[in-house]
């Protein structure tokens, strides 16, 4: 039993020095960056993944004391998972969980589309104490979800989520960080890190992005393990902000299977 259905997909683009996550780097090359996340199906439902920019990230007083090389730019002219979604011919309703990496702002804008406590939101216990210490930095935004009663169902370690999902926690850009292995029908797999490896080029130079919450040997340690895995895995490794990578990916309707 496996994933029979996988949407890729970026729900925008983030203006943001690449050099802040690939050390050396040209400091002129300001992206874009996308926001790269992922709808799954496995025999227990959809599970769809990170949710994006809030839709009020396109206004100025929102968007500018956060993003200050320039406003992100986000999917379609409406809400943009909404958007994502509608392509994939999925509605928030049939959701069968919300899964989060952290809890940065440009992975839950989103969650307000899962209000009332019906479709749970699977996150490590690590990243819901990290926020809840109060040090979680300025691209935390309680306002994604404090208002909407949402059914938080922590995870604890390395946990199978579904059929052909795996968690794998990847502390280093948040403490509670996770990555996620999908195994599809086909016997392909692939391992998404998020902002655990945020670009390719990460692998290539073997350098650690510097946008960490913990000491950066923890953050080192992660993305080794996150190759490692991948290697012994069979699996290709898809960084979560590469703009390379996600071009190559398939975008609704289309998907993989």
């Amino acid at each position: 039993m496996a994933v029979d259905r996988l949407y890729t997909f970026s729900l925008g683009d983030l203006p943001v020095p690449l050099e802040l996550m690939v050390p050396g780097w040209d400091p002129a090359d300001l992206g874009p960056l996308p926001m790269g996340t992922m709808l799954a199906h496995a025999p227990e439902g959809w599970f769809m993944f990170d949710v994006g920019l809030a839709a009020e990230f396109r206004e100025e007083a929102v968007h500018g004391p956060l993003f200050v090389w320039g406003p992100p730019r986000l999917r379609g002219d409406g809400d943009p998972l909404l958007d994502a979604l509608a392509a994939c011919g999925v509605s928030p309703d049939e959701i069968a969980a919300v899964v989060l990496s952290h809890l940065h702002n440009d992975h839950t804008g989103g969650l307000r589309h899962f209000a009332g406590g019906h479709t749970p939101v699977l996150i490590q216990q690590a990243e819901l104490d990290h926020v809840a210490s109060g040090n979680g930095g300025a691209f935390v935004r309680p306002s994604d979800w404090e208002p909407y009663d949402l059914a938080w169902r922590p995870l604890h370690g390395a946990t199978t989520i579904a059929s052909g999902i795996e968690a794998i926690p990847s502390p280093g850009h948040t403490p509670g960080h996770q990555s996620f292995l999908l195994t599809l029908a086909s016997g392909d797999r692939l391992l998404f890190a998020y902002d655990a490896v945020p670009s390719r080029h990460n692998i290539e130079l073997d350098v650690v992005t510097t946008i960490v919450a913990c000491e950066p040997a923890v953050a080192r340690d992660t993305q080794d393990m996150l190759v490692r895995r991948a290697r012994d895995a069979s699996a290709r490794l898809v960084p979560g902000h590469c703009r390379e990578t996600w071009a190559t990916l398939p975008e609704p309707p289309a998907y993989v299977s």
